[in-house]
């Protein structure tokens, strides 16, 4: 088989249920990929529970500039991932970045902020440039 994967499973949580939106985005993927694929979405408050374990976790726009609970939630996501696992937190600005790569290493984890090659050029106080930083957590 190459070594590659045979199948993929996601899962992905919010502390507010998307109900119809999730089922729907659940269908389609069953719909389009079969058995290969599988989505899992459900409500979860990450700064009482871990998520499940991955190898790969993608955190999409932690509002970690806003306060409240992101400590525990990045803590959680960084405390979820598998041995060797690798994490990337996307975010809008330069200033949200900043801060989740602060959390990160606060919890003992390496890391470094990248910018997004589709806004190469943009002004960097550009407003709605989504996902244009990735902070990458190095493996655990």
């Amino acid at each position: 088989n190459g070594g590659g994967a045979t199948a993929i499973h996601a899962s992905g949580s919010d502390i507010k249920e998307q109900t119809f939106w999730w089922r729907a985005w659940e269908s389609w993927v069953s719909h389009t990929f079969g058995t290969r694929v599988h989505l899992q979405l459900r409500q979860q408050d990450l700064e009482k529970e871990l998520p499940a374990t991955a190898g790969l976790i993608i955190a999409c726009h932690p509002e970690v500039t806003n306060g409240g609970p992101w400590p525990a939630i990045v803590a959680n996501v960084l405390r979820s991932r598998v041995p060797a696992g690798r994490c990337i937190f996307t975010t809008f600005y330069s200033q949200e970045a900043e801060v989740a790569a602060r959390m990160c290493r606060a919890e003992g984890a390496a890391c470094e902020i990248r910018e997004n090659p589709f806004y190469a050029g943009h002004p960097p106080d550009e407003v709605g440039t989504f996902h244009r930083f990735a902070v990458i957590v190095s493996p655990a």
